[in-house]
């Protein structure tokens, strides 16, 4: 056998994971990005737009934070709550939508005591942002984390949340009870409708700001990539309560793109 150098190995592994086939981008807006503080991010979300490649060191941080969820699972049924994963009507994971699927989100569980059911939401953190949510409660540390909840709580119908919090560093964990919030919903609601009428603008002012260097639409929110020819992409194309997408340019039903294609693209913070 040749002899093996860690750098060469490292840079195979990265390349494999390199190769591997981009998932097809979410074409809702989803209960996990709707506390995102951008609009023109959101609206990509909802019409399909290609995300950025996943750099292989970030691949295997989501790969590992599925792998903590499984063990969380498997550490509350040891502690004697009754998890369930999956839908039994469907056998996959718990999913609400509404407006038919142009807003949807799926919950990592439903949870029990023998009781009452509540939603299960696990998250993964590193010691600093595991102490925050420590400290401050989950409104403060991660106000996204309990916008995804009340989100979820809303299409579910299920009035609370146990969101469980696993420290990636120390092993150690950390839960909060989050009730329904009929307020934060309302404008959770507002912020959707304005999503779904069109509203597009960007969060900073600058491609380098730190929230678009993170951002997985950074390419084709900032031109460097267009997004698929398809008509929901056309900015004469608006969502339909029943799921589908109407051309207001021809007034029919937005199924093949035409030569008055015109991409919806975001708009620049003033």
């Amino acid at each position: 056998m040749a002899k093996i150098e860690a750098s060469d190995l490292i840079r195979r592994i990265d390349e494999g994971l390199s190769k591997a086939g981009r998932e097809t981008p979410r074409s809702y807006i989803g209960a996990s990005v709707i506390g995102n503080s951008c609009d023109a991010y959101l609206a990509m979300s909802l019409r399909g737009y290609p995300d950025e490649a996943v750099e292989p060191r970030l691949q295997r941080i989501f790969r590992d934070g599925h792998r903590i969820e499984d063990q969380v699972v498997r550490d509350l049924s040891k502690a004697g709550y009754h998890v369930q994963e999956v839908d039994p009507l469907t056998g996959k994971q718990w999913h609400y939508e509404e407006l038919g699927g142009h807003v949807a989100c799926n919950a990592d569980g439903h949870i029990d005591d023998g009781d009452e059911v509540a939603l299960l939401e696990i998250k993964s953190m590193n010691a600093n942002k595991f102490d925050e949510f420590k400290r401050f409660g989950v409104a403060i540390s991660h106000p996204h984390y309990r916008d995804q909840v009340i989100m979820l709580m809303a299409l579910s119908g299920i009035k609370d949340g146990v969101f469980v919090a696993y420290d990636k560093n120390t092993s150690e964990y950390w839960m909060e009870v989050i009730p329904y919030d009929e307020d934060r919903w309302n404008y959770l609601q507002v912020r959707i409708q304005s999503i779904l009428d069109g509203a597009r603008q960007r969060v900073a002012k600058e491609e380098v700001d730190w929230r678009c260097r993170g951002c997985f639409k950074r390419g084709v929110c900032w031109g460097h990539r267009d997004p698929l020819r398809v008509c929901k992409s056309c900015v004469h194309a608006t969502p339909h309560n029943d799921g589908s997408w109407w051309c207001m340019k021809h007034d029919q039903r937005a199924e093949e793109t035409c030569d008055d294609y015109d991409a919806f693209l975001p708009k620049p913070r003033p």
